[in-house]
């Protein structure tokens, strides 16, 4: 399927930006060079996971197997340009079934195990997949019998598939290597439909391409320059770009092993990074603070580790010392989205570590060279969110608004939402950066997280950034809640460390200590066992906020 918003980024297509290749073509060059090599890992707790005992696939078994689910894909009944919904954890079986369907020019749309009936029903109206691919049980819910009631509600959806059948599929009957060589796929066609999380609104779709997923991965394993030689590590969902960009397709890209985990599990983790030898993973700030203050750390052997990779906040200082004082490691910083933009911070373009987990290139700047991949396709510009102009002087702040042939182009089937988030062939991301020298970015806030107290925004990455530094604070987390009077105001979330206590006057004390506008200052402050986060680790501030306002009507505020 080739979509018809796919014009707004065609000038790209005669430049170098594009290849001619699929994922499936890449792949089999990495196979021929590479036969012998392992390729993909399962899970070393696969087996607690879905009953199954952890594999591993050379680059050889991994086509082969490929193949073969692809042909009995055809044999099933799927066709190119259906659409197939996976909902299974990182499990080898997830990445085999995506590279089938990609072979027959089939869509995988991939979905979060946590997806019930109410976010399955509306992605299965939007796509009318003809296929649903789901473990029998996952963590104690029974993922079968959801998807046969679903099916009951939706004709067009004509299989369910659980992984016992996948598996049926993946070791039996003959490859038809006629059938799937007559099939012509197109590089640009869209090949995946991946989906915002939807913690605030119904989630919406995400068409990435061939050319896509291959444009994003060079620029994520330019980054991180990657090689053959790298073992990867991955501890994110398989549905999110932190998986696929970061991890997932640069590594086939280049030959190197595939190592999959998820859900996170801390000494599991630690026993794969020094079985596996492996040489680049990654987390959030959280997590690597998690590992790092792990007493069981230094049991394990992680001297092979060359680099870990970061995103979704600033990274404390202290994370990047221990990790390269300690270890010899060094960080990488990402931002992105599942639109498929982003920003990799980088050794080659930022050599100072600790600037490097704070800031980020801004990549498509006019006049500015950078040494990632894939940079020169990039155009990217800071707007004033009132007026829409563009801000150029440091100092400043506004909403970044992409362009990429990387990008998607639309989301799927949601005009009214693309009609919002596009302005001309340029993304609106959503998210503040402040404009710093040296032709750097500094992530300021998401657009829906900024807190405007009687007219003045406060941006709560900001205020998390010193609370993390608070000799109490295990993690924090800020966020705006209503106030009649002035609109919003800030209250401080956090974990303490264990065995310690925190107090609001310890909070506001800490900030007040550096020096910041008095109108920042939290004015609540709750005390949590954990922060809500999301498969990808990100913290759920929806979830935040709703908690408060809750509390708020119990204590007799009216928030409404």
């Amino acid at each position: 399927m080739i979509l018809e918003t796919d014009e707004r980024i065609k000038e790209y297509t005669d430049n170098g930006a594009f290849v001619e290749e699929t994922m499936n073509d890449l792949l089999k060059e990495t196979v021929k060079r590479y036969p012998e090599k392992v390729a993909l890992v399962d899970p070393l707790n696969k087996d607690s996971l879905v009953g199954l005992k952890p594999e591993r696939f050379t680059y050889k078994e991994f086509d082969k197997t490929i193949d073969t689910l692809a042909s009995n894909f055809l044999e099933m009944g799927i066709k190119k340009d259906d659409i197939v919904i996976i909902q299974l954890p990182n499990i080898a079986e997830h990445v085999i079934a995506a590279f089938a369907l990609w072979r027959i020019g089939a869509m995988s749309s991939h979905v979060i195990v946590q997806f019930r009936t109410h976010e399955l029903s509306h992605i299965l109206k939007l796509t009318e997949a003809t296929a649903f691919i789901t473990p029998i049980n996952f963590h104690g819910f029974d993922h079968l019998d959801m998807a046969k009631r679903l099916q009951s509600e939706f004709p067009h959806l004509k299989h369910i598939i659980s992984i016992p059948d996948l598996r049926e599929m993946m070791f039996s009957g003959s490859i038809e290597e006629g059938r799937l060589n007559e099939i012509k796929n197109d590089a640009n066609e869209i090949i995946s439909i991946t989906w915002t999380s939807g913690t605030e609104a119904e989630p919406k779709g995400c068409p990435r391409s061939h050319n896509s997923f291959i444009g994003m991965g060079k620029l994520c394993g330019s980054a991180a320059q990657m090689t053959p030689d790298d073992v990867i590590l991955c501890p994110f969902p398989l549905q999110y770009l932190s998986s696929t960009s970061v991890f997932t397709t640069p590594v086939f890209l280049v030959g190197g092993t595939y190592i999959l985990h998820h859900p996170f599990d801390m000494e599991t983790f630690f026993q794969q990074l020094q079985d596996e030898k492996v040489t680049y993973s990654g987390g959030s700030p959280a997590m690597h603070l998690m590992m790092l203050n792990n007493p069981n750390i230094d049991k394990y052997d992680l001297s092979s580790l060359r680099l870990m990779m970061t995103g979704s906040a600033p990274a404390p200082g202290y994370v990047v010392k221990t990790y390269k004082e300690k270890y010899g490691v060094e960080m990488i910083n990402f931002w992105g989205q599942n639109e498929a933009t982003g920003f990799p911070s980088g050794p080659l373009d930022v050599p100072d570590p600790y600037l490097r987990v704070l800031t980020f290139p801004q990549f498509g700047k006019k006049g500015v060279t950078w040494h990632t991949f894939g940079t020169e396709y990039i155009e990217t510009k800071i707007i004033d969110p009132d007026t829409d102009e563009e801000v150029t002087e440091v100092g400043k702040i506004g909403e970044l608004i992409y362009k990429c042939p990387f990008t998607i182009p639309c989301y799927f089937k949601n005009p009214v939402m693309t009609a919002k988030s596009w302005k001309g062939e340029f993304f609106r991301t959503g998210d503040f950066f402040r404009i710093e020298k040296d032709n750097l970015l500094t992530f300021y806030t998401r657009k829906k997280d900024i807190i405007i107290r009687g007219g003045q925004n406060i941006s709560p990455e900001e205020i998390e950034d010193i609370l993390q530094y608070h000799p109490k604070v295990l993690e924090v987390a800020v966020v705006g809640y209503p106030d009649p009077r002035l609109g919003e105001k800030t209250c401080a979330c956090i974990v303490p460390k264990q065995g310690e206590t925190i107090t609001l006057e310890e909070v506001v004390n800490f900030v007040k200590e550096k020096d910041v506008a008095v109108f920042k200052l939290p004015q609540r402050l709750e005390v949590m066992d954990h922060l809500p986060r999301n498969p990808a680790q990100k913290v759920q501030k929806a979830v935040l906020r709703a908690n408060i306002k809750e509390k708020l009507r119990e204590e007799g505020v009216k928030v409404d």
